[in-house]
């Protein structure tokens, strides 16, 4: 569920509604961690780093951390001089989150961080493209960019003026498991924030003439991605892969769904998705708790569900046997392979070995590991990368990569052949501190912002993980063994239960 990875979608016009859709654990996402000539700080730097909640990262003496992820290595964005010794550690500045349950059920998480003069609101609920029914695909995704275009007090013009003159952010988005309004303020204006984000979540109208735009944009997306090889391919392992669970699904939906959709449809499709024991407002930054907690609870503390809530489906069914799709396209350079392995529920704690796995495989951030140095480093690859995806009804470990045509045959045996060595024998030592020190350092630095925190607080919360999650998330890796990456390698990534999505020139 962490937005760690995000999508690769080169397409502009896919991009412009596929944002709002992978902002919670729709795609995958790496290939944007920053890297280049800096000062890097020592191993024992990044091992003591993960020892401290992710909120403390912010920034290292006024500086925001950057790393290298080929070698697992934290630095400051500046470059340290050589006379200056890097920091052993980053100084802690801000206290644990607090969890408060409001009279309704409704969960407010108060992450008081008082690094940078801004203020980010997130709220968050059950639902997504999971929760569709077979006669409304898409509309998780339209509902939640219409959230704020329209409410009981202001037109979408109102909002985006107000929004816009008080330097905020505002949006809507929808992911797999979970619909949600994200926002970020000065905190001078966090109040004002805050009542924009309950307006848009307890008061949408779903306006008509919105509701046309978006639509529109929508249909202009779903026909833009099956230009992108790399999206193209990633839906059709989705399909493959889960099968009739709803995770197979496009999260734009289809054509023919979105065209129908009605006002009437939202409106009862946000009734039914609105139940306050299933939401979550998460807030970071710089803000004073006590008066926090009194407008929240004053704002989302008394709303009640109107509508039955949506029944969740069931858990993940892998498929019985290989199975491999391949779609030709006329027009393309590139073959893309993309490999789908069964993999843990977001609860499961294999999912800290799995991370392990991932890094020794392909790094983590930036590209890296065994399959990077095989295919890249003999430049048989444009990209080549794996991550593991846990979800609430299960997940998928995917590796994919997109080549040549001429190449695709021996790239496919060689990542079948990185497979089978992961399951047959151990990593190096080597290998292993260098993907957990990777790991923590990726994970240090995507959340280092306040954005990042709250959205990070919400779905720990709204999936059960709790709030101390990230905290522990660089112990949990640190006690991950040689015996435990070769034990998940060989439960999961079971070339009998996979699926192989191709997307090649015709």
């Amino acid at each position: 569920v962490k937005p760690r990875i995000k999508a690769a979608v080169a397409n502009p016009k896919v991009a412009a509604v596929a944002e709002n859709v992978n902002k919670v654990n729709a795609f995958p996402a790496s290939l944007k961690a920053e890297n280049g000539d800096k000062a890097p700080a020592t191993l024992d730097d990044v091992i003591a780093i993960g020892k401290f909640p992710a909120s403390t990262f912010e920034d290292v003496d006024g500086k925001p951390l950057t790393y290298d992820a080929t070698k697992g290595e934290v630095s400051s964005r500046q470059p340290v001089p050589k006379t200056v010794a890097a920091p052993s550690a980053p100084k802690i500045v801000t206290p644990e989150p607090q969890l408060v349950t409001l009279p309704n059920g409704v969960q407010l998480i108060l992450n008081p961080n008082s690094s940078a003069p801004t203020v980010s609101i997130v709220a968050m609920g059950t639902g997504g493209t999971r929760l569709e029914n077979e006669n409304e695909l898409g509309i998780s995704n339209v509902a939640a960019q219409l959230l704020t275009r329209g409410t009981q007090k202001r037109t979408e013009e109102q909002i985006a003026q107000l929004v816009d003159d008080l330097g905020g952010e505002l949006s809507g988005f929808s992911g797999n498991n979970a619909w949600g309004v994200e926002s970020s303020w000065l905190a001078g204006d966090w109040k004002r924030g805050l009542n924009l984000v309950a307006e848009s979540v307890l008061q949408p109208i779903f306006p008509a003439p919105e509701l046309s735009k978006v639509k529109t944009q929508t249909l202009d997306a779903l026909g833009s991605q099956d230009d992108d090889p790399m999206t193209s391919a990633s839906l059709l392992l989705r399909k493959t892969f889960y099968g009739k669970h709803p995770y197979g699904r496009n999260p734009l939906g289809t054509e023919a769904a979105v065209k129908s959709l009605t006002r009437e449809q939202l409106v009862g499709y946000w009734r039914r998705s609105l139940q306050p024991k299933n939401t979550v407002i998460a807030v970071s930054g710089r803000f004073d708790s006590v008066q926090m907690e009194r407008s929240a609870r004053a704002l989302f503390g008394s709303f009640a569900g109107t509508g039955s809530a949506i029944k969740a489906p069931g858990e993940v069914t892998p498929p019985p046997s290989f199975t491999r799709v391949e779609k030709n396209k006329p027009g393309i350079a590139q073959a893309v392979l993309w490999y789908g392995f069964p993999s843990v529920n977001v609860k499961n704690e294999d999912r800290f070995p799995l991370d392990v796995l991932d890094a020794a495989l392909s790094g983590a951030g930036l590209p890296g590991g065994r399959l990077h140095e095989r295919l890249r480093n003999d430049q048989l690859v444009y990209v080549v990368h794996a991550y593991d995806s846990p979800s609430v009804d299960g997940g998928m470990f995917v590796i994919y990569a997109a080549t040549g045509k001429e190449n695709r045959t021996k790239v496919r045996t060689i990542i079948e052949e990185e497979i089978n060595k992961v399951r047959q024998a151990d990593i190096t030592p080597e290998e292993l501190e260098r993907a957990k020190s990777m790991m923590i350092a990726a994970h240090a630095i995507d959340l280092q912002t306040n954005d990042a925190q709250a959205r990070d607080l919400a779905s720990d919360a709204l999936f059960g993980l709790g709030i101390q999650q990230s905290s522990e998330y660089a112990a949990k890796i640190n006690a991950v063994t040689l015996a435990d990456v070769r034990r998940v390698a060989n439960q999961y990534l079971k070339m009998e239960n996979a699926a192989l999505a191709v997307v090649q020139p015709q």
